[in-house]
């Protein structure tokens, strides 16, 4: 398991008006990986040396689209970019396919390829189903550390106070329950969908009881897969993160 870190949610175009110019620069920096892919590796072209205004040029040079121009401030030119961002899909920043022979590593990778951030999933876990009535807790995996939404954790550090394997198994057993409640970590979800959009497929959402965190679940006859992320108010924002699971979702249900 990942060590602890503080979580990251969905940062909405309302949000972001409160950000400063060099936030809002620094916060497409790290979306697009603007260090890792920038071609221009001399001194002048140095990330931490350049100016709100030209790593936002260099984002647009990324994201492929012109800047807005005129009279139009780096503010403005900086939200036009991530309102760009918050639309791309996961293949943007991984080419990964799921199928019925991948890993539950590459299905975390596959669902937190998105940013946080840009409106992904915070963080995500999975577990292999060796029976009906169990998964394998030995199988457990997990990314997005510690993560804690207005101070409940939801991924505690692995040790004595990890209670993930505990967490899950009773999770699994929730969705062939009349239950309506489950914890993860120090999160209370209360139910609020089950669906079978496909054979094999039950599709489970939840949010928490006292913090903006809300996850979405899968269970088939190999896999437990949960996503969470924080609802951040706005239901555009919230449908746009459930699409990211969708996605998945459809590749695993697709004939081999």
């Amino acid at each position: 398991m990942a060590s602890k870190s503080k979580s990251k949610g969905c940062i909405t175009k309302e949000a972001e008006i409160e950000l400063k110019p060099y936030e809002l620069a620094n916060l497409l920096a790290t979306e697009l990986n603007l260090k890792d892919n920038n071609d221009n590796a001399d001194h002048e072209n140095d990330l931490d040396s350049m100016k709100p205004k030209d790593i936002v040029a260099l984002a647009n040079k990324r994201l492929g689209i012109h800047e807005l121009g005129g009279e139009a401030t780096v503010k403005e030119e900086a939200r036009h970019s991530r309102a760009t961002v918050r639309g791309l899909p996961s293949r943007f920043w991984t080419p990964l396919r799921v199928r019925n022979g991948s890993s539950l590593e590459e299905l975390l990778q596959r669902l937190l390829a998105k940013p946080a951030s840009a409106g992904g999933f915070s963080c995500a876990m999975a577990a292999e189903v060796i029976s009906s009535k169990n998964i394998d807790t030995k199988s457990i995996v997990s990314q997005g550390g510690a993560t804690a939404f207005d101070g409940f954790d939801i991924l505690r550090p692995s040790g004595a106070y990890s209670t993930l394997d505990h967490d899950l198994s009773n999770l699994f057993k929730l969705f062939r329950s009349a239950g309506t409640s489950e914890r993860i970590g120090d999160c209370s979800f209360a139910v609020q969908e089950r669906t079978q959009p496909c054979k094999g497929q039950v599709v489970m959402t939840a949010k928490a009881t006292k913090c903006t965190a809300r996850y979405v679940a899968l269970l088939t006859p190999k896999w437990l897969l949960v996503g969470v992320y924080q609802h951040v108010g706005s239901v555009e924002a919230e449908d746009a993160t459930l699409a990211l699971f969708e996605e998945l979702r459809l590749e695993l249900a697709a004939p081999k």
